[in-house]
């Protein structure tokens, strides 16, 4: 196993590759078939609300009575003993966090040694490559959008269910390259 790296200079990409998560196609990158099937299995696993929670308490190491969920319409957040642990941009995206987790346990011995913060954006970047909904299996979509805040508005790129309209990633329109 690789000594644990410094999160601020972890090379996401270079861990994907590496593990063999994802392949490059020669025009984009995408999750490797067989990851991608180990992943839909797990997302499977995570389909009713007890499993959803068992394996929450298995993620985050605590009690599942500890744990409660909170819908927040646009958002999807994970609080243990009423304390916000995560926030996701949906229910949908939080399993397929969770999902993610699980398959990179049994895929590789070296998601053990990964930082904390790292995997966050491990996680985030294997939902980003997902083609369907965890949930629903519906395409993925990918577009930009306007939003508003309390103080602006502005424009993001998203990845939206088409079937069900669950949103499993968004970023600011302008930190993304045009490269």
């Amino acid at each position: 196993m690789p000594p644990e790296e410094p999160t601020d200079t972890f090379d996401i990409v270079s861990f994907l590759t590496r593990t063999s998560v994802v392949v490059d196609d020669g025009d984009d990158i995408g999750l490797a078939p067989e990851f991608e099937v180990d992943l839909k299995v797990a997302a499977l696993e995570l389909d009713s609300d007890a499993a959803l929670l068992a394996g929450s308490a298995d993620l985050l190491d605590v009690a599942p009575e500890q744990l409660s969920f909170v819908d927040g319409g646009l958002s999807w957040r994970v609080s243990v003993d009423d304390s916000i642990r995560g926030k996701w941009e949906s229910r949908a995206a939080f399993i397929s966090d969770l999902a993610a987790h699980r398959t990179l346990a049994d895929w590789t011995n070296e998601w053990d040694v990964v930082p904390g913060s790292a995997r966050g954006r491990i996680l985030s970047a294997i939902r980003a490559c997902c083609d369907t909904c965890p949930v629903c299996w519906g395409e993925i979509r990918l577009g930009t959008e306007s939003v508003s805040s309390c103080c602006r508005e502005y424009e993001v790129v998203a990845a939206v269910c088409h079937d069900c309209d669950a949103r499993l990633f968004e970023t600011d329109a302008a930190a993304v390259s045009d490269d």
